[in-house]
């Protein structure tokens, strides 16, 4: 069952007054024919959305840059050839954008002794669109089986907004970061911050 409700949602902010609209829709209640005890939700935010793409943009820009060094290195003296340590590197690339490395096909040529590598190339594969597509949408869960929809959003935001006041508290009173060794003065910090 796939409902779709489309609402505004007004963010205070201390700068500015900004409105979010928010698309969800409600996941089928039962998998399999079972059905489950819980309410899941998929919702998508245009802000969110626009955030999310300036960031795997950001990570993907970093990657071909990190690619066209380690290709045009191959062709600089005392930089890394050997077709081993060039994979090695790719395998490191990989590891350090995994948000997005999946979206690429890297490959490496060889010279004609196997031993050294003389040029890195990368396409974008068919990930990248498939990741694409789901920008800006992100799951909720809740067991209120009777709530709808755009209640479960709002207490959604309303969690957030209260735990992000909770860290400005914690940070303007010194009680962030937790640096303590023993039990006894963690309990002390934790009792201050209920107090918060």
């Amino acid at each position: 069952m796939k409902s779709e409700v489309l609402f505004c949602i007004q963010q205070l902010s201390a700068e500015t007054a900004e409105k979010y609209e928010v698309r969800i829709w409600r996941l089928a209640d039962e998998e399999d024919g079972v059905e489950r005890k819980e309410v899941r939700l998929c919702m998508h935010s245009d802000a969110n959305e626009l955030a999310e793409c300036c960031m795997l943009s950001r990570v993907r820009e970093s990657l071909e840059k990190d690619l066209r060094h380690l290709h045009e290195g191959l062709s600089v003296p005392r930089r890394m050839k050997r077709y081993d340590k060039v994979l090695q590197e790719i395998g490191r690339l990989r590891q350090k954008h995994r948000r997005v490395s999946v979206q690429y096909e890297i490959e490496v040529t060889t010279d004609e002794k196997q031993k050294n590598a003389v040029q890195v190339t990368w396409t974008c594969n068919q990930w990248q669109a498939q990741r694409d597509a789901n920008t800006g949408v992100y799951p909720l869960r809740t067991s209120k089986m009777k709530w709808d929809e755009e209640k479960v959003v709002r207490l959604y935001w309303t969690f957030s907004e209260v735990e992000a006041t909770f860290r400005s508290l914690k940070l303007e009173l010194g009680l962030r970061p937790v640096y303590h060794r023993t039990l006894a003065r963690f309990r002390d910090c934790e009792s201050i911050a209920k107090l918060v």
